[in-house]
Formats: C-alpha cells, structure tokens, sequence
C-alpha cells in the first residue's frame, strides 16, 4: 500500500509540475527570441550608420595613440631630411 501511494503522490507532483517546466521553457524561448530580435534589429541600424557593435578596448586606444604618433615622427622626418621633396 506505501508503494501505492508513493506513485500516487509522485504522479500527483508530475501533472501539477509539469505545466509549470513547460511555462518555463516557453517563456524561456520566448525571451531568447526576443532578445535575438532586438540584438538583429540594434546591429543592422549600427551597421546602416557606419559605427561599430562594440565599444573600443583600451588596448586599441593607446594603439591607435601609438600609430598616430608613429606617423607624425615619420611625416617630421621626411619633411626635415628630404626637403626636396616638400608637394
């Protein structure tokens, strides 16, 4: 008789839970759809305006620092040691 109500109760808990798993599944896979949506729609307008999905990383920065400055050196020595050829 315990066995019997032992999957009495276990059966029970299954058909008032499982409405409950298949809530969250749905709900799950509608936020992703959602989320996937919103993300599509945000990286076609950045795209259409010419500016990038992500922000710049400091790294890239103090690298773009670097080069800048790199060909302000170079355009200052060509200019002071080849004169001649000034445009």
């Amino acid at each position: 008789m315990s066995g019997l109500f032992k999957n009495l109760g276990k059966g029970v808990l299954y058909v008032i839970g499982f409405p409950f798993v298949i809530a969250g599944i749905v709900l799950t896979g509608a936020i992703g759809i959602f989320i996937f949506l919103f993300q599509l729609i945000k990286i076609i307008i950045l795209f259409f305006q010419g500016r990038s999905i992500f922000q710049p990383l400091d790294e890239d920065i103090k690298a773009q620092a670097i080069n800048q400055s790199m060909i302000i050196r170079f355009i200052q020595l060509v200019v002071l040691k080849l004169p001649h050829l000034h445009l």
